[in-house]
């Protein structure tokens, strides 16, 4: 009985540790921000790390007195003879010129094209649709693959895994938008002593008055005291600062779409300065 109850743990120990370790490896395929030269193949890294996992659990289970240290031994080999081998980053490909060769546009097109996008909607927008750049994905892959076999960098195995999953993990990295960059124009930013000249010209008084009667109130209430609206103000200072936008477009400090952008942010960010009260 004792026997048979020590076998049914360290089946219950060799399962459950098994259920918390992933055992087998898969294919890495992301696409960057600027959609670097992705790695097709995994490393050994992940399943490193799973052993280290497996270790640990088992160790538990040997303070706790469920098993013995010559079990989780005996565990630990099991499970590392019947992991599939790791396929070894050897397997690259520039994802760059992959897409930009499959779109027919220059890497730097896409490059630029890119941010806040996916790799399908450039596609699109030159007239290649989402599924045909999928596949010529896949095909590169696959090519990338076959000439790894055909140096026998990697087993006809791993030749199978990477290209079983290369239709799902191609698919996902084609469908990511990529992030936005954030906006970063310093020669474009009004400092807080800008904003105070601007108010104090668009109230019809001096820069000096302003700070003078600003400590306790907002530039609205000091405005309103002068007879000149709340409205009036941010209209002003939202105009000034369109302006300047423009210039800095136009000198070719900032791109079409950050001047929209920038402009379409200033109303909001005028209206916080004018109605905070110092």
């Amino acid at each position: 009985m004792l026997s048979r109850l020590r076998r049914s743990t360290l089946l219950i120990a060799a399962l459950a540790a098994l259920g918390a370790v992933a055992l087998l490896g898969g294919v890495a395929l992301a696409s960057g921000a600027t959609a670097p030269p992705v790695p097709f193949a995994g490393t050994t890294a992940a399943a490193n790390g799973d052993a280290g996992r497996l270790t640990a659990i088992l160790d538990g289970l040997v303070q706790q007195g469920v098993i013995t240290r010559d079990q989780a031994d005996k565990i630990v080999a099991a499970v590392s003879a019947a992991r599939p081998k790791p396929v070894p980053a050897v397997v690259k490909h520039d994802f760059v010129v992959a897409v930009a060769n499959a779109i027919g546009i220059a890497p730097s097109e896409l490059r630029t094209e890119l941010p806040g996008r996916s790799l399908a909607t450039v596609a699109q927008a030159h007239g290649v649709s989402r599924d045909t750049l999928v596949q010529k994905l896949i095909a590169a892959v696959d090519a990338d693959v076959d000439r790894a076999l055909a140096d026998k960098k990697i087993t006809p195995e791993q030749a199978d895994r990477l290209k079983k999953n290369a239709p799902d993990t191609v698919a996902k990295a084609v469908d990511r938008v990529t992030a936005q960059p954030k906006v970063v124009a310093p020669r474009v930013k009004a400092s807080a002593a800008d904003l105070a000249a601007a108010a104090a010209k668009a109230i019809g008084i001096s820069a000096d008055q302003l700070k003078r009667e600003l400590p306790g109130k907002s530039v609205a209430q000091v405005a309103q005291a002068h007879g000149v609206t709340r409205d009036a103000v941010v209209q002003s200072l939202t105009t000034a600062a369109n302006d300047r936008i423009a210039a800095a477009a136009a000198a070719g400090k900032l791109t079409a779409d950050q001047a929209a952008r920038m402009k379409a942010l200033a109303p909001v960010a005028i209206a916080t300065f004018v109605d905070h009260v110092r």
